[in-house]
């Protein structure tokens, strides 16, 4: 095959596109699965919200103001660093979504422990120290339906939309020993918190 060839450049191309799409698609189902490889490391989070707070400037749009609210203090936690990173991007895109006419995206880190009680009702997960990540708008919010369903691989509310990001999310969320929360009402916009363990009260 002659790759000067215009008609031919175009069809690799195109099989490049589709190629790297299944891949991101894949990853995204075993993330969901909890069969995904993770690639832990002691970290700051912060340092990885930051980089993608960056990244998301410049693509998110004028009409969507994008503010953080980082703790300072911030404890270390054993995580993958590009999960991080991809968990801020998709749901700052999600969130963006959900403000057609505009608004503003607020992300912020907490140190957060919880007691045997608080853990188990209210998050499911093991008492001890952990980090919130959380990503809020002042959007369309979720009614009762849509939250039951959002964590659901395909479940998606957009016509150009996988459904698989919320789903991922979860996914690593949940392999990483931690969970995900969501607080919304209709026309009330949305706080998605992931929670992500902490071994130790340390600052990385």
């Amino acid at each position: 095959m002659d790759i000067t060839n215009e008609i031919h450049r175009d069809y690799l191309n195109k099989a490049d596109t589709a190629a790297q799409m299944g891949a991101r698609l894949t990853r995204r189902l075993l993330g969901f699965a909890r069969q995904r490889q993770l690639k832990p490391t002691v970290l700051n989070a912060n340092k990885h919200v930051l980089a993608a707070i960056e990244l998301l400037r410049s693509t998110i749009g004028q009409h969507i103001t994008l503010s953080s609210d980082l703790a300072d203090d911030l404890w270390s936690i054993l995580s993958d660093s590009s999960e991080i990173e991809n968990t801020v991007v998709n749901l700052v895109i999600n969130a963006r979504d959900a403000m057609p006419r505009g608004g503003t995206v607020t992300i912020e880190t907490r140190n957060v422990s919880f007691t045997g009680l608080e853990a188990e009702n209210s998050f499911g997960i093991l008492p001890g120290n952990y980090i919130r990540l959380s990503v809020s708008d002042t959007g369309i919010g979720m009614n009762e339906v849509v939250k039951a369903h959002v964590f659901e691989p395909f479940f998606t509310t957009k016509k150009a939309n996988s459904g698989l990001g919320l789903a991922s999310i979860h996914g690593f969320a949940r392999q990483s020993g931690g969970d995900v929360h969501i607080h919304s009402d209709t026309d009330h916009g949305a706080v998605i918190s992931v929670f992500l363990p902490s071994d130790c009260e340390t600052v990385a």
